[in-house]
């Protein structure tokens, strides 16, 4: 904890913590991700380049673990196309007002829907 005011930074005002509870992948599970995926994206099957990603399945967020079924290798496009469609997923979301907000003064303006 700060010693301070002057010590903090936003990390501190937000209440969120400086430590990650993910833990780094082992080499030895990245190598038999790639192993199995034959060293090819997992999405596009295109041949790994040398800078490959690693993504979870199932996000570490949501109890997603580091082990061989939960993990990808993915090349650098494809990584960043999956979690883009992800950010659109939860602003669609959050726009048709499915979004669980806990703020009592939001108001859900939906219209209603009319057959012609």
């Amino acid at each position: 904890m700060p010693k301070s005011v002057w010590d903090m930074d936003m990390n501190d005002f937000m209440g969120k913590s400086k430590t990650s509870k993910r833990t780094a992948v082992s080499t030895s599970i990245k190598n038999e991700v790639l192993k199995k995926q034959n060293y090819k994206c997992y999405k596009c099957k295109k041949p790994l380049p040398a800078v490959k990603h690693f993504h979870h399945k199932r996000a570490v967020a949501k109890g997603g673990k580091s082990t061989l079924g939960n993990l990808m290798a993915l090349c650098p496009n494809c990584h960043s196309e999956i979690h883009h469609k992800e950010k659109l997923k939860k602003a669609n979301a959050k726009a048709r007002g499915k979004s669980k907000s806990k703020n009592p003064y939001e108001i859900d303006f939906k219209m209603p829907k009319f057959k012609l």
